[in-house]
């Protein structure tokens, strides 16, 4: 059931970016001044968009769900990161989620470069994209009884 949360958010933060969710998000995502701000969130434990997945296996070690699509690993309690792969087994996007003590996920600042605003319940939600370096970067805190946060970073 978790995981069945867990693809939700994913799959609700893809449609929160396309603004058709605008309670959450405003219609158009934020923008990185072309050549001026450069991300501040690049890796995860040292695995980057565009490595191979042999590569991401050999620094996040064993994977807890392994295929030609995707893996995913947990590499400390409360913590899960799905590494998803284009054709040629190269990551096309990372889905990092931190759920129980949020104290060890990292602040928006970390991941997109600037403090968000939480709404009425304590959710957060921002998306910035970087066409010069080809990706867009999301914040998500899921306020409630089981608080979670998602951050996910995807090709263009």
């Amino acid at each position: 059931m978790r995981y069945v949360l867990i693809i939700a958010v994913f799959l609700l933060s893809g449609l929160l970016t396309e603004g058709i969710c605008r309670e959450f998000t405003p219609a158009t995502p934020s923008y990185a001044a072309p050549g001026a701000d450069k991300p501040v969130f690049t890796d995860y434990r040292g695995v980057k968009l565009g490595m191979t997945a042999s590569e991401v296996r050999q620094i996040l070690g064993r994977t807890r769900d392994q295929s030609d699509t995707e893996d995913m690993f947990e590499p400390e309690n409360g913590e899960t990161a799905r590494i998803f792969y284009d054709e040629e087994m190269k990551v096309r996007a990372m889905t990092i989620m931190y759920s129980g003590d949020l104290s060890k996920a990292p602040t928006p600042k970390q991941i997109v470069g600037s403090d968000i605003p939480a709404r009425e319940d304590g959710g957060m939600f921002k998306r910035v994209e970087y066409p010069d370096d080809g990706f867009w970067i999301s914040y998500v805190r899921l306020a409630g009884d089981s608080p979670m946060v998602m951050i996910t970073v995807q090709v263009l």
